[in-house]
């Protein structure tokens, strides 16, 4: 009875030692870290999960996706379907996507990386999520009560040297891996907005990209995302954030009505990850091709 208890949790360390992935929002875990080790890829010259930035075909029309790890595609194993790649294949040859993003980018990161890439698109896709404005509230000295319950101690030693001892850990304690819990996330995160120096810093950063894309002549789409746990609580801020957006010149798509009444798990990429999935991916593809080609009689001459 010993040794074939023993025989299974033997294996149970090899599976998850070795063959096991998945994405984490947090990239704590070992099967998430093993994960971006297998699926984050390809990585060009720039660092970004895209193809090398080649200059694009005589006529065709150029789109930057500008944004963190939403637009980068955590927790989607193949590249091809990240809403970006899906509004490529819908808009045909025309048109030349770039995916300029990376996980953690906040919108400060943005505007750097914007005005640093090599080619000037005619229209820049603004993926915006409710977390960009931390580098604000930072800047603002605005307080962020909310931190990841590490593993202490026996745990933390067991954690490290056992891949079974981390699927588990991380998979119980789950539930309270934000300090106070969930609500202390979202309570701190609503703060920061109604916070008028953070908000106040954070609007001059976003008016930073606005008026870039106006004294270039490039079209501003904005893409805001809800927290998809929570798509109704979460309208307040995308309205402020959607208007504020909008009165600088973008052209907006509030995606909380489309995520409102949907339950969480047909949203998010799995229990760990919060980022959206597959089938959100495929729809804000889509939308994205929809609206490039209602835009496309208005840019600027090529």
């Amino acid at each position: 009875m010993c040794d074939s208890m023993l025989a299974g949790v033997l294996l149970l360390e090899l599976y998850f030692a070795a063959i096991h992935d998945q994405s984490d929002g947090f990239n704590l875990t070992r099967s998430g870290r093993q994960w971006f080790e297998r699926h984050w890829k390809p990585v060009n010259s720039l660092g970004y999960r895209d193809a090398e930035p080649a200059a694009p075909a005589p006529g065709q029309r150029t789109v930057m996706i500008l944004g963190d790890s939403f637009a980068a595609g955590h927790g989607i194993e193949r590249a091809e379907n990240r809403f970006s790649n899906v509004a490529a294949r819908a808009l045909g040859p025309g048109w030349k996507v770039y995916n300029v993003s990376q996980p953690g980018w906040d919108t400060v990161d943005e505007a750097k990386a914007m005005r640093a890439f090599p080619v000037k698109p005619d229209v820049v896709v603004l993926c915006y999520y409710l977390n960009d404005i931390f580098h604000a509230a930072n800047e603002a000295k605005y307080p962020l009560t909310f931190s990841v319950n590490l593993p202490t101690g026996f745990m933390k030693e067991l954690v490290g040297v056992s891949a079974l001892a981390d699927y588990a850990y991380w998979r119980l304690a789950r539930g309270g891996n934000l300090s106070g819990g969930a609500g202390t996330f979202w309570d701190t995160l609503k703060g920061a907005y109604a916070d008028p120096a953070v908000w106040g810093i954070h609007a001059k950063a976003l008016e930073d990209i606005a008026a870039y894309c106006r004294e270039n002549r490039i079209t501003l789409v904005a893409v805001v995302f809800p927290m998809l746990q929570a798509p109704a609580e979460s309208a307040p801020i995308t309205g402020k954030v959607a208007g504020a957006l909008a009165a600088m010149g973008a052209d907006v798509i509030d995606l909380t009505p489309a995520m409102q009444g949907r339950p969480a798990r047909e949203l998010v990429v799995n229990t760990l990850d919060a980022h959206p999935n597959e089938a959100v991916h495929r729809q804000v593809g889509e939308m994205l091709a929809g609206r490039m080609h209602t835009l496309e009689a208005s840019l600027s001459p090529r």
